[in-house]
């Protein structure tokens, strides 16, 4: 497959779990390179969010053929573990902030003092997080801001 810069993408990634090993996660994000020769590319998880830059392999992309889209953005808090299958549940991925191997999160630096998710929708419906079941979790989240990929 050819892939070129600013294409949105479809991602199936691995999450890792402390308590089941590794499972995939699938979200939408953007190609900011072209391939390298080891069969790697630069993408973002979120698109137009220059913090969220990953190399991934061109195996674990798809291309996306939606019209449009919308980058949906979340704050989450909580204590204790970061409930990571909320990420993989929710199409969702890490703005401003890393999981550690003991599935805590920790805040990027210099990218604010809360964190915030994001998932990439075809539409710009309100709230397309689970809530309710984030609060199961221990976790509360406010819903931030709708933005439309250009």
């Amino acid at each position: 497959m050819k892939f070129k810069p600013y294409q949105l993408v479809c991602v199936k990634d691995a999450l890792p779990n402390v308590t089941r090993g590794i499972k995939n996660h699938f979200y939408v994000g953007e190609t900011i390179s072209m391939p390298t020769p080891d069969a790697t590319i630069m993408i973002r998880r979120v698109p137009h969010f220059a913090g969220t830059l990953v190399e991934l392999p061109l195996s674990a992309l798809q291309p996306c053929e939606w019209s449009r889209a919308y980058v949906h953005l979340a704050q989450v808090e909580g204590s204790g573990s970061f409930p990571i299958d909320m990420l993989r549940s929710d199409e969702c991925v890490p703005v401003n902030f890393t999981i550690d191997a003991d599935n805590h999160a920790r805040i990027i630096e210099g990218l604010g003092n809360s964190l915030v998710i994001a998932r990439c929708m075809e539409t710009s419906i309100r709230k397309p997080f689970d809530s309710l079941r984030w609060t199961s979790f221990g976790w509360r989240l406010t819903h931030i801001d709708c933005e439309k990929v250009k």
